[in-house]
């Protein structure tokens, strides 16, 4: 089963993450089109810590993502995306 995001927890997400990285759709390999919730970041660590820090209102979020498939690929010299097949953005997140 998958878990659709909205576009509030997105926007959440964005502001917590700052500098640090980007949040938003990507398709990675073997998604055939589908689009998922990817972060894109230099610093995987850090920016997954720095989620953690933002409190209750990212628990079940960060909780399916530890549960869920995590897959990452490399985007050019120095960023990472990791991303999550089973968490799709609502259709009307741009």
């Amino acid at each position: 089963m998958k878990y659709k995001l909205d576009a509030e927890t997105l926007a959440d997400i964005r502001d917590v993450l700052g500098q640090l990285g980007e949040a938003g759709p990507y398709s990675g390999r073997t998604m055939y089109e589908e689009e998922c919730l990817a972060i894109t970041t230099d610093d995987v660590a850090r920016t997954f810590a720095w989620l953690g820090m933002g409190g209750r209102k990212f628990r079940e979020l960060l909780d399916l993502m530890m549960e869920s498939d995590i897959r990452y690929d490399a985007s050019g010299k120095h960023n990472t995306v990791v991303y999550f097949p089973w968490i799709i953005i609502d259709e009307e997140v741009e």
